[in-house]
């Protein structure tokens, strides 16, 4: 089956082949990885569909209540979510830095490998900061979200 010929392909690049290079090439390259990182930007767009919805909706009890609520265990649930699509990120980039090499910098998807480093400098800084502006919590938002036009992107140039 062309699936078992795929695996054995990969199996003789990444293993066989002492230039491990060639490795991150051919996966950064490959369907499959554009895919599994389509859906895992994605979930990416749920949780924080879901994340937004529900820090929304306690903004409006809190106006409505005046107390202000602890945050839910589905809160800190989706909080930890996001740092595990932070780190698919970074290893995404680096698998297509390396893969590609100066390709990364000057290559056709220059300016979607800018952004994703943008979204990963942005969401550590946001991280790292004891108090983050809301606006600009929602501008790296949005970026994580426009994430999915590079997926749709790159399937839509790895089907032809």
């Amino acid at each position: 089956s062309k699936a078992r010929q795929r695996g054995e392909a990969f199996l003789r690049v990444c293993l066989g082949d002492a230039n491990k290079l060639s490795c991150a090439y051919w996966v950064s390259e490959s369907k499959w990885f554009s895919r599994l990182s389509f859906l895992v930007t994605l979930a990416n767009c749920v949780a924080i569909a879901a994340d937004t919805d529900m820090a929304t909706s306690a903004a409006f009890r809190w106006a409505q209540s005046g107390v202000r609520e602890d945050q839910t265990d589905m809160h800190r649930a989706l909080a930890s979510m996001q740092m595990v699509f932070l780190f698919w990120l970074v290893f995404e980039v680096l698998v297509h830095l390396i893969g590609t090499r100066s390709a990364f910098f000057i290559g056709e998807d220059r300016w979607w490998n800018f952004l994703d480093i943008a979204i990963i400098c942005a969401t550590g800084s946001a991280n790292s900061a004891s108090k983050v502006n809301g606006s600009f919590a929602r501008v790296i938002r949005i970026a994580r979200v426009s994430r999915t036009l590079r997926a749709v992107h790159f399937i839509q140039y790895s089907e032809s």
